[in-house]
Order: structure tokens, then C-alpha cells, then sequence
């Protein structure tokens, strides 16, 4: 039996004006037919915009006859060659008075260049070397700054979130020994940074190297001491008034006052006395390191003398 140019299988319904297009007994799926193809039936034509199944179709236009219910029709297939001649026609219209295929083919080709547009229809060539090449190939952020020169440390600080961040990517941190900010923060310890704040306070150290304030200054009731961040102690004690009742030849004495330091010392501190009197003077005896002083005022009259002694030594 000879095969028939077209498809005819199973029967079509359509409605007046319609363009859904069912079957029964069809199979246009799996024959293959496409948008492009033909419908006839009952003298009249139509063409297929999609195939939905081997039982439903659209039409491109609503059909033209009258309806059809069970009844004969055939499916011809467009032809390749008028696909392509409608596709390269498009494209020819598309790109047709542009005049931008004319500026590409203008073009003198040239090693490491690419072609671009300078204005409508118009295009020029621009270096495009092996670093610009691998700038488009890179496919992180990083790769594309290493592209670019930077190094991976300074490509690496792309995504810090802040200042802190930054910093810490760059070894400006404690571990580094730096200052953590410019601005002197009102919280920054000693061993970070001395300010008006923390200037005066308590003094410490740890094996000779001070890690407190600059200046401590303190009093109790044997007196004041101030103590400084280099090791330096000075004691000073309250206002003393021996009396001077001791006679010792043309000179008088008083009897010795024991006097406990205000701030013990790390070792026998030197002692020195002062007289409030013209013609009295004191000796400011230092016992140790914790001992206090033993003090003996002198005078050349017999009577009260207004006195103070101190000691000068280290508190480490």
C-alpha cells in the first residue's frame, strides 16, 4: 500500500471560530508534527501554532469553517528547508540596516584585541591581553583582585566587616604589640596605653617591669607615702612635736620616737628630717626596710618642736 503524503489518522473537532483542535485516535506527538505544520479539513486551512499532546493542537488563527465534530482532516508537515529560510530571513531582518555586521566585518583582526561598539553601527578594537583574559576567567572576588596584581594577604582583606575587622586582618591587634585604636579609649589598660585617666592610680609590676599607673599617692595614719612606676618610694610622716627636754651640754635633745612607715619599703630607705624651728634640727633614724624611723629632735633651748621626717628608698 503506498504511504500518503500526509497524516490522516483518527478524526478532529473544532468550533466555529475556535482554535482548540482534539482528536481521536491521533497521535500527533509522537509523529512529530510542530508548530508550522498545516491542518486541512473540510476545504479549509489552518496552521499549527503548538502541539499539546497526540490529542490537542492550536491553531494560529481561529478556524475559519464551520464546526467540525469526528471529522476527517490531514496534517502536513512543513518542510525543513521553509523552516530555516524563515529563521535566516528573521535573523537577516533583524540584523539587516544596522549596519552593525558591515562595522564587525570592517574590522582588521589583530592578535590579544577585542571588537567593540563605539556608536550605532559602529565598532573599534581594544587590547584584551592574557591578565584581562584571566580577570573575566576568575571566579572569586579574590581571584579577580589577584588578577588584577594584588596579592592574596591584600585580596584577602576585601570582605572584613569594619574597622576592628580590618585591623586584625592586618596584625594592627594586641598579639602584634600595636595600640588597638588612634583614639586612646577611656578603657584601655596601662600595659595598652597611658592617658589623663590612668596616670594616677595603683602601681604594680611583674619581675621589674611596671604593668599599673604612673603615679600612686596614698596616706593612713602614719603618714603619706607616693610611690612612682619605676620602683621610687617616698614616705612622709605626720607632723611630730617632740620636746626637746634632754639636756646635753649647751644642747637639749628629746627622748626617741619610734615612727612606722605609712608604706613599707623593699629595702632600708635613706631618712631625712625637717625642723620647723630656726636653731633645731632632727635626726632621722631609719630601723629597716619595715621598721619605721626612730627620730631625736635637737635644739638649743628646751621646749616643743614642730617636726617632720621622711624616708626615700624602693618600694620593688
Amino acid at each position: 500500500m503506498a504511504l500518503l503524503s500526509d497524516y490522516t489518522s483518527g478524526t478532529i473537532s473544532v468550533a466555529a471560530n475556535g482554535t482548540a483542535v482534539t482528536g481521536v485516535g491521533t497521535g500527533w506527538v509522537a509523529a512529530g508534527f510542530r508548530e508550522g505544520d498545516l491542518l486541512f479539513a473540510d476545504g479549509y486551512t489552518g496552521v499549527v501554532k503548538s502541539v499539546e499532546s497526540n490529542t490537542a493542537l492550536t491553531l494560529d488563527q481561529p478556524w475559519r469553517g464551520g464546526a467540525l465534530s469526528g471529522a476527517a482532516y490531514r496534517l502536513r508537515y512543513q518542510s525543513d528547508g521553509s523552516r530555516f529560510s524563515a529563521q535566516a530571513r528573521a535573523l537577516i531582518e533583524m540584523l539587516g540596516g544596522s549596519g552593525n555586521l558591515e562595522a564587525l566585518g570592517g574590522l582588521e583582526s589583530a592578535p590579544n584585541t577585542l571588537p567593540y561598539f563605539t556608536g550605532s553601527g559602529q565598532m573599534g578594537l581594544t587590547a584584551f591581553d592574557q591578565e584581562a583574559r584571566d580577570f573575566l576567567a576568575a571566579a572569586t572576588e579574590e581571584e579577580r583582585l589577584q588578577a588584577l596584581g594584588f596579592s592574596a594577604f591584600m585580596a584577602g582583606l576585601r570582605d572584613d566587616a569594619d574597622a576592628a575587622a580590618h585591623r586584625q586582618g592586618i596584625g594592627v591587634n594586641d598579639a602584634g604589640g600595636f595600640v588597638p585604636s588612634a583614639q586612646m579609649r577611656n578603657d584601655l589598660t596601662a600595659d595598652k596605653a597611658f592617658r589623663r585617666g590612668n596616670i594616677l592610680g595603683t602601681v604594680s609590676q611583674t619581675g621589674g617591669t611596671p604593668t599599673g599607673a604612673l603615679i600612686e599617692r596614698g596616706s593612713n595614719a602614719n603618714g603619706e607615702y607616693v610611690r612612682y612606676a619605676d620602683g621610687t618610694q617616698i614616705c612622709i610622716s605626720p607632723l611630730l612635736q617632740p620636746t626637746t627636754n634632754v639636756a646635753v651640754g649647751s644642747l637639749f635633745r628629746s627622748n626617741p620616737i619610734a615612727q612606722a612607715f605609712p608604706a613599707n619599703f623593699v629595702a632600708t630607705p635613706h631618712g631625712f628630717g625637717h625642723a620647723a624651728a630656726d636653731s633645731a634640727w632632727v635626726n632621722a633614724q631609719v630601723v629597716s626596710a619595715t621598721g619605721g624611723w626612730n627620730m631625736v629632735a635637737w635644739a638649743s633651748f628646751n621646749g616643743g618642736v614642730f617636726s617632720r621626717i621622711g624616708a626615700i628608698g624602693r618600694w620593688f
